[in-house]
């Protein structure tokens, strides 16, 4: 009887740690799935941050290379004869 009593405990035990760990690994899945979310929120944001800059960019340098042949001027021959 006492060795069975024991084994009952035994059992009881392993019961309430499988309980446990079951608790714990839906805590870890419910908080990858959060990490998850939040990464890819993230890492979108930093897409269209450097989709951003590299418009800002093309924009900056068009407009540089814009001014640059305004400022150039064809050599003109004038011809001073009336």
């Amino acid at each position: 009887m006492n060795r069975k009593a024991a084994l009952i405990d035994k059992f009881k035990q392993m019961q309430e740690l499988i309980r446990q760990l079951t608790d714990l690994n839906m805590q870890i899945h419910a908080t990858e799935a959060r990490n998850k979310e939040k990464a890819t929120a993230k890492f979108a944001y930093i897409r269209q941050q450097a989709k951003e800059i590299r418009s800002s960019q093309k924009i900056v340098k068009e407009y540089y290379n814009n001014m640059m042949h305004k400022a150039y001027n064809e050599p003109h021959f004038l011809d001073n004869k009336k």
